[in-house]
């Protein structure tokens, strides 16, 4: 049976404003399925195995939520281009479910969740033919603001696209099999831990994966340092 929050949402169809030609209808989420949807996705993060040492907390961003209504009300099943995914300055992830009837976003997560059983740490995906993007994507380490939404598409095959929108991005080729760094909980963020989860209390975002990497190599008085690690260059070690 549908959870009522999600009745509540499907009947908060928002119509587009006169002038706009955009297919979708858009459902509010009220903030008890916003909590909902923290409260599914941080207990993932919290519990994936190895254990995580810098996984962050996330948290709600109407920002990052604006940024996939957007996308979704175009009620395209694919991919949004990058430069449709900046919020607040970072590139977002995109993770994405089409169904043909209504479903809880604690199922939406579930959904996405069932790719664990395809990805194993240190390895990344099983079998490579199957994808465990958008699992790897919910345990990216340093993603710690989400915004989601849903559009009631009536010509689409799947009328129900659910979007939601991590930042900043991750799924960088290369750290794919590695989206967290393995270590005991909060490991690395002493000073601001909650819950085993780190909690974001610097005001600077890396806008690249490879900023501890490039540390190791260059000096933040280095000008591409300043301006793809900010976080990783001026927030305090043991903060996040």
């Amino acid at each position: 049976m549908l959870l009522p929050a999600v009745i509540l949402s499907l009947a908060a169809l928002v119509k587009p404003s006169l002038g706009e030609e955009y297919p979708g209808r858009l459902a509010n989420i009220p903030d008890t399925m916003k909590e909902e949807i923290l409260n599914k996705l941080n207990a993932i993060r919290r519990g994936v195995q190895p254990p995580a040492s810098n996984m962050l907390k996330l948290v709600w961003s109407e920002n990052a939520a604006a940024n996939a209504r957007n996308w979704a009300r175009k009620c395209r099943g694919t991919a949004s281009p990058k430069e449709e995914r900046i919020v607040d300055g970072a590139l977002c992830g995109d993770s994405r479910l089409q169904t043909t009837f209504p479903m809880s976003w604690s199922d939406i997560v579930d959904v996405w969740n069932r790719k664990a059983s395809n990805f194993k740490y240190g390895i990344g995906a099983i079998d490579r033919r199957k994808d465990i993007y958008t699992y790897t994507q919910m345990i990216w380490h340093n993603s710690f603001k989400v915004g989601c939404t849903m559009s009631f598409c009536r010509e689409n095959e799947y009328n129900f696209l659910y979007v939601c929108r991590f930042c900043p991005a991750g799924n960088y080729e290369d750290e794919i099999p590695t989206p967290y760094k393995e270590g005991p909980p909060c490991g690395d963020c002493p000073n601001s831990c909650e819950n085993n989860l780190c909690v974001h209390t610097c005001d600077y975002v890396d806008s690249s994966a490879y900023c501890e990497t490039m540390l190791t190599m260059y000096t933040c008085e280095s000008q591409f340092l300043q301006e793809m690690c900010a976080a990783t260059c001026k927030c305090p070690r043991g903060s996040t």
